[in-house]
């Protein structure tokens, strides 16, 4: 008796601590700012955190049973669908990825998801957990930091660097075409500066740049050098 006894205890006791586990994974999921996924090796949906619909929009039951892909953006899915096989492969390691996700409206929005393949008790794999957050505002910045570096603060042409990042391009495409590189210069703008004064020469610099952004190709660039 006492051996069946101590099993029952065992037993009792483990359950207990997997309730408890659950309890908290549940309430972590429930009230996250991020989207807890349980995808299986198909593809498809097993689990979905509510924070999803707060996030994009999409009714977390509605999804059960349903491919992943049609979260994210077409031309991000190739994407998504490898990075979902490196999980897989990583046998545990997490792997990391962004991609642009699709929400309920259609729009579009900037995702960060860290994904981790998950193990039954006897090793093999049962699918992959993912934690997905909108990362939109950082891309916005990341993008602003990009153009700033990029463009003339005056004029809002590309800049030095642009100009250079674009020859070099052309460059490694090969000899397909012909091009054509024209610098220009204002004659007497130091004189306007001398005699109206500098922000009447920035006038100047911004409006000859728009006259030349509206004279060119969409596939030319004009940029500010100096």
């Amino acid at each position: 008796v006492l051996p069946v006894a101590a099993e029952l205890e065992v037993r009792k006791a483990l359950l207990r601590r997997v309730k408890e586990s659950e309890e908290r994974f549940r309430l972590l999921a429930e009230h996250s700012g991020d989207i807890l996924m349980h995808i299986g090796d198909d593809g498809r949906f097993r689990y979905v955190s509510p924070s999803i619909e707060t996030i994009a929009g999409h009714s977390p039951d509605h999804l059960l049973g349903r491919h992943s892909g049609r979260l994210v953006a077409p031309e991000h899915r190739d994407h998504v669908g490898a990075a979902h096989r490196q999980t897989v492969e990583a046998a545990g390691k997490t792997v990391t990825y962004e991609y642009l996700g699709m929400l309920r409206s259609g729009e579009p929005r900037w995702f960060e998801t860290h994904s981790r393949v998950l193990f039954d008790p006897d090793g093999s794999p049962n699918g992959v957990l993912s934690i997905a957050r909108d990362i939109s505002h950082r891309k916005a910045v990341e993008e602003q930091l990009r153009s700033a570096a990029n463009s003339d603060l005056l004029t809002g042409l590309p800049n030095r660097r642009a100009f250079e990042e674009r020859i070099a391009r052309r460059a490694r495409q090969g000899r397909q075409g012909r091009d054509c590189i024209a610098l220009l210069d204002l004659d007497r703008f130091k004189a306007v500066n001398d005699t109206y004064g500098h922000d009447a020469g920035d006038a100047v610099l911004k409006g000859f740049a728009e006259l030349l952004s509206r004279l060119v190709r969409p596939q030319d660039t004009v940029a500010r050098l100096g």
